[in-house]
């Protein structure tokens, strides 16, 4: 025993980390049961996704391509929305926008600088509430994405 290795040798071929959920399916609100929370998918309802689970990170996929990738979330019962996937629905209802999760958690992320609230009243101020508010989602689609 003195001279033979302890350790066995390293496996000839990688493997992946990862764990992969299928079928899983886009609800009513576009987001995806992963594990124990909800992360947000820009896809229509009842669609199904693949999802893989990462020790950091949440990637969603539809037909091969990834559509969504979230921080990973260890709570229960969380949602994980991002905003640029409700920009189309946030469109048509403009209302709903200041009130809505996915803009405070940009906030809460520092995603969302105090500026562009000055920014988004000013709008409001030379467009009205529906029209300055279409006019800071087209702002938005034209930022950085995270995607």
């Amino acid at each position: 025993m003195c001279g033979e290795p302890h350790l066995l040798p390293l496996a000839e071929e990688n493997f992946g980390i990862h764990e992969t959920l299928y079928p899983l399916t886009v609800d009513g609100k576009g987001r995806v049961k992963v594990k124990t929370n909800w992360y947000s998918a820009p896809l229509w309802p009842g669609l199904r996704v693949t999802a893989r689970v990462w020790p950091s990170f949440i990637s969603i996929g539809h037909d091969g391509k990834r559509v969504a990738q979230h921080p990973r979330h260890y709570g229960r019962g969380y949602q994980v929305l991002a905003l640029e996937h409700y920009l189309d629905v946030l469109e048509k209802k403009p209302g709903a926008m200041a009130g809505s999760t996915p803009l405070e958690q940009w906030r809460q992320a520092g995603r969302w600088p105090g500026c562009m609230d000055r920014i988004w009243k000013k709008l409001d101020e030379q467009l009205g509430k529906s029209g300055g508010t279409r006019e800071m989602i087209t702002l938005v689609r034209a930022g950085p994405g995270d995607e």
